[in-house]
């Protein structure tokens, strides 16, 4: 894909008479290729692409198999590079994250080592009581 060559998808909408939304669905199923430009989620495909399939009609729908791997391939890239997107927008908080939920845990052990320890020590006291009592009573 050339890379001078790619438009928004506002602008392959205002070409195709597509919503840019469909264009991107498109892209996202690997109808006709496109490549992610950002952090955020900005898509980009070609001119040519989009009127490609707008020409191409309902009635070729069937498509090859060489065009079918070709589909598959870049939907397979597509996912690659949005895994590796995801790892690399999260790559600092991911690891914030775990020191979070660890805090968070020893935090609550701690909580519940301390109910629990009361009331150790207060079955304790009651049973030094008891004990007490009954020494007493004879």
């Amino acid at each position: 894909m050339n890379e001078k060559a790619l438009i928004s998808l506002k602008d392959a909408a205002k070409i195709s008479d597509y919503s840019a939304d469909y264009i991107g669905q498109l892209i996202r199923t690997g109808k006709i290729p496109g490549k992610q430009v950002c952090c955020t989620v900005a898509w980009m495909t070609t001119a040519d692409a989009v009127m490609a399939y707008k020409n191409k009609g309902k009635a070729d729908a069937k498509l090859s198999v060489g065009e079918k791997l070709a589909n598959r391939w870049r939907m397979l890239v597509m996912e690659m590079g949005i895994i590796k997107l995801f790892f690399k927008t999260f790559k600092y908080s991911l690891p914030l994250l775990f020191v979070i939920v660890i805090s968070f845990s020893l935090l609550s052990f701690y909580i519940i080592y301390i109910i629990l320890d009361k009331n150790i020590d207060t079955n304790k006291n009651l049973q030094n009581l008891n004990n007490i009592e009954q020494n007493l009573s004879f």
